[in-house]
C-alpha cells in the first residue's frame, strides 16, 4: 500500500536507509476494523560501512495513535551476510477500528533515534517518517424505506443493503408495541399491520409507527436504522348500530294506533338506540335520528322527534358516531303518520215548543277519521252545559252523545234537556271530545223569546224581553246609517287591552295592542294590533290574528294542542288600517290619521283614530274622540310607546282646546 524511506547523512551511516512498509492485509465487517501490516528495516545501498557493524537505537512508532512498537532496538550487521543489504528491525500487524458508518483513514508516525547508539567511532543521528492514507469503507447497517399505509392492508418494505451477504430483522414500534415482524430478510418484505393496532388509537383515525431494520453479517449485528410512517385506520372500521325502538309518548295515541304508526300533531316519537358499539376500542359519542326530509330530529338516546304537523308515509334514519368521528351505517325504519285535526264544533240555537221554553240546537261537528286496518277507530263524544247569563254552569244531558263509527254530523238538530224560561237568556257551551282526549268548545247565547218591545221599570227591550241595562236590543243598532259594533269590536267592555311581555301569554279571546312584545309577528318591531280567539276552555286551541302597522304585514298563527305554531305572513300593498278593517269589520271603525297633514284640533267627531306626527299631537297612539255637546269635545290618546294616557277637552263656550294632561 505504501513505502517510506529516509537516508542517514552522517559519516558512519552513509549509504544506509531506514524504510517503512505499510499494507492493509484484511478487513472485518463484523468487528468493523482493518488489519494493517508494517515492516521497519535498515537497508544498505552501495557500500556498507563495515565499521557500522552493530547498533542500539531508540524507536517510537504509532499507527492511528496506536503504539505498535518502541523502546530500544538492537541489531548487528555481522549476523547478516553483506550480500543481504537489508536488516528488519521491527515488523507486525495492528487492527485499526473504523467509524460507526464504516469510514476511516490511516495515519502513522515513526522516529528512530541513533544518538543512543554504541559503536566504535563516529556519531549518531535522528530520522523520522510520517504519512497518511485512505482506507476502504467497511459496509455497515442497511437502510429501510416504506410508504404510509392502512392497518389491515399490505405495505411494501424495501431494504437497501451495503453487502449482498447481509441479512436483516425488521421490528415495529407502535405505541406500547415493540415486536419483530420479520427475520432473515434480504432486500424486501411485505407487511400487513394487524387490525388490533386500531385498538391503540380509539380517538384518532391515524398514528405514527416506527419501522426498525437490524442488519446482520454472519449472524453478528452490524447496525440499526429506522424510519417513521403513518398508519391509517381503514374506512371499514365504523361503529355499529343494531336497531332502534320507536315509542309514542302520547298515551292515548299509542293505545289506539298500533306498531310504527303515529298520529299527526299528537304523537311525539321517542327513539331508543339499541345494540350500539364502537369499533376497535372506540366509544359512542353521539346519536342522531331524523325523519327524512323533515326537521324532526333528536341527538340523544331516548330523545324526542317532536310534534309532526304532516301525515303520510315516512322513514326514520338513525346513526351513531364514535370517538373517531366515524358514523355507523344507518338504520332505517318506515313509519306511517295518520292524519289528524282537533275536533271541530259549531251550532246555533233557537227556541221551540209551544211556550218557547225548549232550546233546539242545529249541530255541525267533526273529528279526524283515524283509520286503522280499514276501520275508523276515533270516537266522537259531544256534551253540553248551560247557564243563565249571570249564573253557574250545569251539565245538560240533551243533544249530546257518543259515536264510534262516524266522524261527523252536519246540520243535525237535537233538543237540550230541560225547560228554559222564555224571559231569560241562556249561555250554551258545547264540548266535542275525541278518542285522544282532545276537546274543542263552542259557545252561543240563546236570547229570550222574541217580542217587538218589552219594558220594565229599569229598562227597555227591543225585539226581545228586557233583561239588563237601560236598553237591551236583540239585533243590530244603526246610527247615521252605520252599524254600532262597539260590543263586538272591543272585547265586550268597550276597551282595547294593552298587552305586555310576550304574545305567547295571550290566549283569552279579545282585542289587544302592544309594542315589541316577544314572539309577535314583528317585521319592523313596531306596534301590533291583535285579535285573539280561544276555542276551548283550557286554552290549548287558540287563533291569533295580527297587524304590524309599520310593515303593511298581517299574520296569523294557531296554538295547536297547547303549542304555538309559526307565524304565517301576508305581505300586502294595503295599508295597515285597511288590513285591520278587513280583520275586524266591514265599517270604518278605526280611522288611520297618521301624518303631519293632520291637526288634532280639528278632530271633534266621535270615533276611534290612530294618530301620530300631526299638529297638536302629544304622542302616537289610539285616540278616542267623544263629542259632548256644542263646542265641548273630549280627546283621550293611549300612547303606544309608553304607559301614558293623554287627555284634554275643548271649551264649551268657544271651542278652544285646553292643554294636554298626562
Amino acid at each position: 500500500m505504501a513505502r517510506q524511506e529516509v537516508q542517514f547523512s552522517r559519516t558512519y551511516f552513509l549509504n544506509t536507509w531506514l524504510t517503512l512498509d505499510i499494507d492493509v492485509v484484511g478487513q472485518s465487517i463484523e468487528q468493523n476494523h482493518s488489519t494493517i501490516r508494517y515492516v521497519v528495516a535498515m537497508e544498505r545501498r552501495d557500500n556498507w560501512n563495515d565499521n557500522f557493524y552493530s547498533h542500539n537505537g531508540q524507536l517510537t512508532f504509532t499507527i492511528n495513535n496506536i503504539d505498535v512498537g518502541g523502546g530500544g532496538i538492537s541489531w548487528d550487521i555481522r549476523s547478516h551476510p553483506y550480500s543481504s543489504k537489508r536488516v528488519i528491525i521491527k515488523e507486525g500487524t495492528v487492527n485499526v477500528p473504523h467509524n460507526n458508518d464504516g469510514t476511516q483513514s490511516l495515519n502513522w508516525s515513526l522516529r528512530y533515534d541513533a544518538n543512543t547508539a554504541t559503536f566504535n567511532w563516529g556519531d549518531g543521528e535522528v530520522v523520522t517518517l510520517n504519512g497518511n492514507s485512505g482506507l476502504n469503507t467497511i459496509p455497515r447497517a442497511s437502510s429501510i424505506s416504506a410508504p404510509n399505509g392502512t392497518i389491515g392492508s399490505s405495505i411494501p418494505i424495501t431494504i437497501t443493503r451495503a453487502s449482498n451477504h447481509f441479512t436483516h430483522a425488521i421490528r415495529v414500534k407502535y405505541h406500547d408495541i415493540n415486536q419483530v415482524i420479520a427475520n432473515n430478510v434480504g432486500t424486501s418484505f411485505t407487511w400487513i399491520p394487524p387490525m388490533s393496532f386500531c385498538n391503540k388509537i380509539p380517538n384518532a383515525n391515524s398514528s405514527w409507527a416506527t419501522l426498525v431494520v437490524e442488519t446482520y453479517s454472519n449472524g453478528v449485528h452490524v447496525g440499526t436504522k429506522e424510519i417513521t410512517i403513518t398508519l391509517n385506520v381503514p374506512d371499514s372500521v365504523k361503529p355499529r348500530l343494531g336497531s332502534i325502538t320507536l315509542t309514542d309518548t302520547h298515551a292515548k295515541a299509542s293505545q289506539i294506533v298500533p306498531g310504527n304508526s303515529f298520529v299527526q300533531i299528537l304523537s311525539n316519537i321517542r327513539v331508543a338506540f339499541n345494540n350500539y358499539v364502537g369499533a376497535y376500542g372506540s366509544t359512542i359519542q353521539s346519536f342522531k335520528a331524523q325523519i327524512v326530509n323533515k326537521n324532526n330530529l333528536t341527538t340523544s338516546n331516548g330523545g324526542l322527534l317532536g310534534a309532526m304537523d304532516f301525515s303520510g308515509s315516512y322513514q326514520i334514519v338513525a346513526t351513531v358516531t364514535d370517538s373517531r368521528g366515524r358514523t355507523s351505517e344507518p338504520v332505517r325504519v318506515n313509519i306511517t303518520v295518520v292524519p289528524y285535526h282537533a275536533p271541530i264544533i259549531s251550532f246555533d240555537g233557537t227556541r221551540s215548543g209551544a211556550n218557547n221554553t225548549t232550546i233546539t240546537l242545529n249541530r255541525s261537528i267533526k273529528i279526524a277519521p283515524v283509520i286503522v286496518n280499514g276501520r275508523q277507530v276515533n270516537t266522537m263524544t259531544l256534551r253540553f252545559k248551560t247557564k243563565l247569563l249571570n249564573g253557574a254552569y250545569t251539565n245538560n244531558s240533551g243533544a249530546g252523545g257518543t259515536w264510534t263509527t262516524i266522524h261527523q254530523l252536519l246540520a243535525s238538530n237535537a233538543n237540550l234537556a230541560g225547560v228554559f224560561a222564555a224571559d231569560q237568556s241562556y249561555e250554551v257551551v258545547g264540548i266535542l271530545t275525541d278518542n285522544f282526549n282532545v276537546s274543542s268548545e263552542f259557545k252561543i247565547i240563546v236570547g229570550t223569546e222574541k217580542v217587538v218591545m218589552s219594558y220594565w221599570y229599569n229598562g227597555v227591550g227591543i225585539k226581545k224581553i228586557h233583561e239588563r241595562g237601560a236598553l237591551d236590543v236583540g239585533g243590530d243598532i244603526y246610527a247615521n246609517d252605520k252599524p254600532i259594533q262597539q260590543h263586538q269590536l272591543t272585547n265586550h267592555n268597550g276597551t282595547i287591552k294593552q298587552a305586555t311581555g310576550d304574545w305567547n301569554n295571550y290566549s283569552e279571546t279579545g282585542l289587544y295592542w302592544g309594542r315589541n312584545l316577544a314572539n309577535g309577528p314583528h317585521k319592523t318591531h313596531e306596534w301590533v294590533y291583535m285579535r285573539v280567539t280561544k276555542y276551548d276552555s283550557e286554552g290549548k286551541w287558540v287563533l291569533q290574528e295580527a297587524v304590524d302597522f309599520n310593515g303593511n304585514v298581517s299574520g296569523q298563527r294557531v296554538k295547536n294542542g297547547g303549542t304555538w305554531q309559526a307565524w304565517n305572513y301576508i305581505y300586502t300593498t294595503r295599508t295597515a288600517p285597511q288590513i285591520m278593517q278587513a280583520f275586524l269589520s266591514e265599517d270604518n271603525y278605526i280611522e288611520y290619521k297618521w301624518g303631519a297633514q293632520y291637526d288634532m284640533n280639528t278632530f271633534k267627531k266621535t270615533g276611534l283614530y290612530f294618530v301620530g306626527s300631526g299638529k297638536n299631537c302629544p304622542c302616537r297612539g289610539l285616540m278616542l274622540v267623544s263629542r259632548i255637546s256644542g263646542n265641548e269635545t273630549a280627546q283621550v290618546i293611549f300612547d303606544v310607546d309608553s304607559n301614558k294616557v293623554y287627555r284634554r277637552i275643548s271649551n264649551w263656550q268657544n271651542g278652544v282646546w285646553g292643554a294636554w294632561i298626562s
